[in-house]
């Protein structure tokens, strides 16, 4: 890999470019470590980070707090093909049916706007919080805007089907963001939360736990029927039995957490597997309130890898959710639906675990 007059970050970049092409790393394949490269490349790790910020900047690679970088997803030559073609200015409409503030909705939008942005496409943002008025006005409103395509993300795309009949109906190019309409052909980027409900599960068994709670909100929502979905496979798997009365629904209701800290007291449930973050740290604050210490006395486990998480006390082991990559491939679909070149797909993005402080073994491994 030596060639004179060529900065060293440069000829790292190209190298590893030409790996990916040549599929020794494959799609959404976890890198080595900068410390790693740093080693193979016989090099600093500063200058290997600036290879691969150099391939983060043209999306060949992208990064993900606390887990490392990643091969994207997208097809590599037609990517580099693409960045030599000019652009049009065309606006794309992100469509976000619930409140804004969460802080993963944050995250997909900025893994649009910033593959968009470099692409010269302008993005609007109009979300439900923004405005009064139903669903349906959300996208009278895009239309208005003349926009080319939509990325779209719905809290429950079944309660919003009105409005994506009225999408497909004007033809407009549309990508769903982790959850779409039943039996409507949009293209979907979501992440494999059935993996994810089945690492967390496998994890929590593997370290000694038997009787574990699932803390559900509705069940309604595919990806929480396939978080469950993962759990069950885990317990299986385990040669465990899957008690129906451990999968507790609606646990933001009083009655329900009542349910649960029964099953806690008379069950010998040593941990809850919550449904996201936020419901984990809905659990722990009811059975600390109950006198339980988390982890020693009963262990919890969340889902998303959200700010909720990491500032939690204790931090919350969850699965790491690639939010803002989805943002990231769901405009790089819509790009090639507007361009012709794609048909309508499903992309599952991986997960992976992170284990933080509010897991650990249980008292008695013998429950």
């Amino acid at each position: 890999m030596q060639e004179n007059n060529i900065p060293k970050y440069q000829q790292i970049e190209k190298d590893i470019l030409d790996k990916i092409i040549q599929g020794i790393y494959g799609k959404l394949t976890k890198l080595p470590s900068e410390n790693q490269m740093a080693d193979i490349y016989n090099t600093s790790v500063p200058t290997v980070r600036k290879a691969l910020s150099e391939l983060v900047y043209k999306k060949v690679i992208y990064r993900v707090k606390g887990s490392g970088t990643f091969v994207s997803g997208e097809d590599i030559e037609e990517l580099i093909d693409a960045d030599s073609k000019p652009k049009h200015m065309k606006n794309i409409c992100f469509l976000v049916f619930t409140d804004i503030t969460d802080s993963s909705i944050m995250k997909m939008i900025r893994g649009a706007q910033m593959y968009l942005f470099g692409k010269g496409y302008s993005m609007t943002i109009l979300c439900k919080s923004q405005m009064a008025g139903s669903e349906s006005e959300l996208i009278k409103r895009c239309l208005e805007s003349k926009a080319d395509g939509i990325i779209c993300f719905a809290e429950d795309p079944q309660e919003n089907i009105g409005s994506f009949h009225l999408i497909m109906e004007h033809h407009i190019p549309a990508v769903m963001l982790d959850r779409g309409p039943n039996d409507m052909p949009f293209t979907l980027v979501s992440a494999y939360n059935v993996d994810g409900g089945y690492q967390i599960a496998h994890y929590l068994i593997q370290i000694g736990h038997r009787n574990i709670v699932f803390a559900a909100d509705t069940i309604q929502l595919e990806a929480e029927k396939d978080r469950i979905k993962g759990y069950r496979m885990a317990l299986q798997e385990a040669g465990l039995a899957c008690d129906e009365q451990f999968v507790i629904e609606r646990v933001h209701l009083q009655e329900q957490q009542d349910k649960l800290v029964e099953l806690v007291k008379t069950r010998g449930i040593t941990a809850v597997q919550c449904v996201n973050d936020k419901m984990a740290v809905l659990v722990m604050r009811r059975l600390k309130n109950e006198g339980y210490h988390i982890p020693e006395d009963i262990s919890v486990c969340g889902f998303d890898g959200s700010d909720e998480a990491e500032y939690a006390s204790p931090r919350i082991t969850t699965i790491n959710h690639p939010f803002e990559e989805m943002g990231h491939v769901a405009a790089s679909k819509l790009l090639g639906l507007l361009d012709g070149k794609k048909s309508h797909s499903q992309t599952f993005l991986p997960v992976e675990l992170e284990i933080k402080d509010s897991s650990c073994p249980p008292k008695n491994l013998n429950v």
